[in-house]
């Protein structure tokens, strides 16, 4: 095999290689690795990198990487389950490494991925909005408390086995993602509707029916400003 290596992975087998003069064409199945930003979770675009450098000591000063833009590309039959091909990218370049004052000639390819969009609203944000919505129509039912909470607990119950559910597809981030500002939002609306019945149970012992019917009017109207507010909050963060 030619002096070259891969800095984001390594080759795991070899299946066959053709060697002649001038030319090298080899297969091989090998473990790749990138950096991912999942904040855009669950639309996020995933980037699948390749790249190919030459071993010490072949410097840019007797290697230089070409590729050829006609003849390079993705197979029509390569899929990823679950994700949709977006485009490839392919590029030659330099890479200077500061600490030994070397520069290497390195190719890149580069295969971008990304979760269909019907699939990711579908699957994934339209139960926990449906969720959210059910929740809300404690507000509309008449002054009984009974199906209030019948109807909120098992909700609540629900949107925190969704959320659960979504994160195990995650590694461990340091930032939040578009499904956490989501589900923040959701979290916060339920422990407002919450919050709003317990002040109403309080005031039917008091016997405050009217102030109880202004509260519960008030809260149809509080809901899209949370939601609103919350949003614009951590759409910044």
């Amino acid at each position: 095999m030619p002096p070259v290596g891969f800095p984001n992975g390594f080759v795991k087998q070899i299946s066959s290689e053709y060697i002649e003069e001038h030319y090298y064409e080899v297969r091989m199945i090998g473990m790749f690795f990138a950096n991912m930003d999942l904040s855009l979770f669950p639309f996020e675009t995933i980037p699948l990198t390749i790249e190919v450098e030459p071993d010490t000591p072949c410097y840019t000063d007797s290697i230089v990487f070409e590729y050829d833009a006609d003849t390079s590309g993705v197979d029509s039959r390569a899929y990823v389950p679950g994700w949709t091909m977006k485009n490839a990218s392919f590029e030659s370049m330099e890479h200077y490494y500061e600490g030994y004052d070397l520069t290497y000639a390195r190719f890149v390819a580069q295969f971008d991925i990304e979760r269909p969009m019907t699939s990711s609203i579908m699957n994934i944000l339209f139960p926990v909005i449906m969720i959210s919505a059910l929740s809300m129509m404690v507000f509309w039912i008449p002054e009984n408390y009974t199906p209030r909470i019948y109807l909120s607990a098992p909700l609540l119950l629900a949107l925190v086995y969704l959320h659960t559910g979504a994160m195990k597809d995650l590694p461990p981030l340091a930032y939040l993602t578009i499904y956490d500002k989501v589900m923040f939002i959701n979290f916060a609306l339920f422990a407002n509707t919450i919050l709003s019945l317990a002040i109403q149970m309080r005031l039917h012992v008091h016997g405050n029916e009217l102030l109880i019917r202004r509260v519960n009017r008030i809260q149809r109207y509080l809901i899209p400003v949370i939601a609103g507010v919350l949003g614009l909050i951590l759409w910044n963060l």
